[in-house]
């Protein structure tokens, strides 16, 4: 499983790398994967109001510090009481895409308003669905707004803005 957030450093002229390397054991990790990885994805949230911060979905703003930015990268390997890693792809892809929710959840959650507008959250749900239709999804995106909204019965969107 690979999240982007982490710990420890080493950086270029303009790009700082942080990873950090996680080791899950559990005598039954194939029934507890996806638990471990929920768990490991909140603890590791994407959203960062610090200035000089900037996180792989993050727009810069003004006050970011242009010169360098950051990618965080988190690996996590999953091992059995016995020290053998699991390997089967289905896990891993099932762990994935659940830490992936997971922490989309957490960082609509944790933006404030004034970050988290209705057209950067119709961006971010467009990226999602366009990214679950590249990976083989049958997704679709439909953005509905201004009238339309009252006309499909969602009044108090419409009314509320």
């Amino acid at each position: 499983m690979k999240l982007h957030r982490s710990s420890s450093s080493s950086s270029s002229s303009s790009t700082t790398e942080k990873t950090v390397q996680i080791h899950v054991i559990d005598h039954q990790i194939e029934e507890h994967m996806c638990t471990a990885a929920v768990a490991i994805a909140r603890t590791l949230p994407l959203y960062d109001s610090k200035s000089n911060t900037k996180t792989p979905t993050k727009t810069p703003t003004k006050d970011d510090d242009d010169d360098a930015t950051t990618t965080w990268n988190v690996n996590v390997a999953f091992h059995t009481e016995t020290g053998e890693i699991v390997t089967a792809p289905h896990l891993h892809r099932t762990a994935n895409a659940v830490a992936d929710g997971v922490r989309l959840s957490a960082e609509l959650g944790d933006a404030p308003p004034a970050e988290l507008n209705p057209d950067a959250y119709a961006a971010i749900c467009e990226g999602a669905a366009t990214a679950l239709a590249a990976g083989g999804a049958n997704v679709t995106y439909r953005e509905i707004v201004g009238e339309e909204l009252r006309a499909g019965g969602y009044g108090g969107i419409y009314g509320g803005g």
